[in-house]
Order: structure tokens, then C-alpha cells, then sequence
């Protein structure tokens, strides 16, 4: 089961430029949650912004969600949303935080 982990490069700044690989904790963490947060960024070589680029190289479109979660096997997955422009369509790609390789790529077309 994994623990949902808050957006990792979608933090703004009042200029509106994210602060791409800032994490940053929820007010309703408790300490287990922040914790278990800090051991995947330690597990992760691959940043948000890395992950980010595999997926929308992969898909052309706007990244409107990056997460950090942790897979069934204990390995940090960055969960990337992409949306396209031209047919609005969001594809969701779980990249390993640890290699970058794609493990599941999924599209909605609601």
C-alpha cells in the first residue's frame, strides 16, 4: 500500500516559476509520512524535473501533476500526468525514481 505523497516540483514562487525537485510536506503529515517522504528522495537519483522530461519526451504536452510514491516493491515511482493539447487527453506515466525507465504509462480519455 503506498502513502499519498504531496507534488514534489510543483511548489510556486511568487514570480509563478516552480521550484522544480523542492519538496514540500502538507499540514495534515504526521511525522511517519514525513519520514517515510525523506527515505524515497534518498532512494531517488532520478529528479522530478528527470522524470518530467522522460515522460513528456515520450508525449508531447504540459505536465500538470509530478509525485513521488512508493511502488508495491518497496522502489520510489514518480507518477507524471500529460496533458495534450490537441485532444486534451491525460496520459500518466510511472517512472522508477531510481533508474528513470517508464514501468506503466496509462491514458485517459475522459
Amino acid at each position: 500500500m503506498s502513502a499519498r505523497v504531496p507534488p514534489v516540483c510543483c511548489q510556486e514562487t511568487p514570480s509563478r516559476r516552480p521550484l522544480a525537485g523542492k519538496a514540500r510536506t502538507e499540514s495534515d503529515q504526521d511525522t511517519d509520512d514525513k519520514s517515510e517522504l525523506a527515505d524515497w528522495l534518498k532512494k531517488a537519483t532520478v529528479t522530478a524535473r528527470q522524470a518530467a522530461q522522460t515522460a513528456t519526451d515520450k508525449t508531447r504536452g504540459t505536465v500538470t501533476a509530478v509525485e513521488l510514491e512508493d511502488s508495491d516493491g518497496g522502489t520510489p515511482t514518480w507518477s507524471v500526468d500529460v496533458v495534450t493539447t490537441d485532444d486534451w487527453n491525460k496520459t500518466t506515466f510511472d517512472i522508477d525514481a531510481t533508474d528513470g525507465k517508464i514501468l506503466r504509462e496509462h491514458v485517459d480519455r475522459d
